[in-house]
């Protein structure tokens, strides 16, 4: 489910919404989102960043 809000949300609201920025942060070296997800989502928060995204995209 994390994937599909992280990459479909239309509005930070449905962001914020939906994710649990703790949960995010544990499940993040685990989630598969597109590419073009992982890059904004680093650029915005490098802490997650730091994590990787389950070397997929690295």
């Amino acid at each position: 489910m994390y994937t599909k809000v992280m990459s479909e949300a239309s509005t930070l609201a449905d962001l914020s919404r939906f994710l649990n920025k703790d949960l995010l942060i544990e499940l993040w070296p685990q989630l598969r989102p597109p590419r073009y997800c992982v890059r904004r989502w680093h650029t915005k928060f490098p802490q997650l960043a730091a994590l990787g995204s389950g070397g997929v995209w690295q």
